[in-house]
């Protein structure tokens, strides 16, 4: 039986060439979601290189299509992370889109959540929480994004942060632990949510002008 992990030595689980590169979004009715991946370092002599904070916008039509809208990322302390998730919820627009939180599953985590989500709340923005665990998980929680992809089902809609994004996710081994995931994370977590979410099925209506094929008896 094939084995999603066993992948060959220097190929990882992601191509961009799965995702086409579109100019905009098109016209349509969509759901929205914004997967958060947080951090709180900045960058120093001390530590040149922390996490980044990401947070990446997902569309979904009614056809089941996905676009990936945007890619935003940053390295800062808590207060300005903060800040930064406010007001990009805000430019998303509150009544448009889902805030999701990543929340570890310990003591400190939930309580970390608990706050984060407060804060949200109190700035008027609705948000929701995902359980994350462990450095194995990221790797499956990043595949079925990984297979949409690779199925024709995403597309990416042109911006300046499009080439960090691909970079990121064509990198991605969810083997090494030194390797700057954030945006992987933000991803799935993002897509993962509007998973979630039933899709009505769309059909066409029966053209009732047009006569039947059927013939009489």
């Amino acid at each position: 039986m094939m084995s999603w992990t066993a992948v060959i030595e220097g190929s990882n689980y992601f191509k961009r060439s799965w995702t086409p590169v579109v100019p905009k979004l098109p016209e349509g009715k969509y759901e929205f979601v914004r997967g958060w991946d947080l951090a709180s370092t900045k960058k120093s002599e001390a530590n040149p290189n922390p996490d980044w904070t990401a947070g990446v916008l997902i569309a979904r039509n009614k056809l089941g299509h996905y676009y990936v809208c945007d890619s935003y990322r940053f390295r800062d302390t808590t207060s300005v992370v903060l800040d930064n998730v406010i007001k990009t919820a805000k430019d998303d627009g509150l009544d448009d889109t889902t805030v999701v939180i990543p929340r570890d599953p310990g003591q400190a985590g939930v309580q970390f959540n608990s706050y984060i989500r407060r804060v949200l709340s109190e700035h008027g923005v609705y948000s929701r929480s995902e359980v994350v665990t462990g450095h194995a998980s990221k790797l499956n929680r990043f595949l079925p994004f990984a297979s949409l992809c690779e199925s024709g089902n995403v597309s990416v809609v042109q911006g300046d942060w499009n080439e960090d994004w691909f970079e990121e996710l064509e990198r991605f081994t969810g083997v090494a632990r030194s390797e700057k995931n954030d945006q992987c994370d933000a991803t799935a977590t993002a897509f993962n949510e509007l998973a979630k979410k039933n899709i009505l099925p769309t059909f066409l209506p029966p053209d009732l002008s047009r006569a039947s094929n059927i013939p009489r008896l």
